[in-house]
């Protein structure tokens, strides 16, 4: 056998491994690609064609790849899109705050806005989450 041939099988262990109980995303950032897990992401912010990771150990990683294209990747887990702009992790949430339209309180003290079109499903997955 070659030694290349064991190589195939390297690789499925490592997806496999990377693919374990923890969730881990890719960030393609313009010097890097950086593997995260996905529960370390407090929210996501999109400015433009660029989207910025805001991460629990205070670590802020800026992409140019848009909000929508990372949407689906953080679908089935505690993400929710709760305005054009953000999407944010319901495990960082600290509270809503009923003035205006809502105001939604990170556990870091970010102030995110509510809008109307995503109110009720937010408010649905906190119903769920008590």
């Amino acid at each position: 056998l070659s030694k290349n041939a064991n190589q195939p099988k390297q690789y499925e262990a490592l997806l496999s491994d990377l693919k374990g109980d923890r969730k881990k995303i890719v960030l393609r950032t313009a010097e890097s690609l950086i593997i995260i897990d996905v529960d370390t992401i407090v929210r996501c912010n999109s400015e433009g064609n660029y989207t910025t990771f805001y991460l629990s150990d205070d670590r802020k990683i800026v992409t140019s790849k848009t909000l929508k294209e990372y949407e689906q990747s953080l679908s089935g887990t505690y993400f929710i899109r709760c305005h054009r702009s953000h999407i944010i992790n319901l495990n960082f949430v600290d509270r809503l705050d009923r003035n205006d339209r809502g105001i939604i309180v990170m556990k870091d003290g970010t102030e995110i806005p509510l809008s109307r079109s995503f109110r009720e499903k937010f408010l649905e997955l906190l119903e769920k989450m008590a």
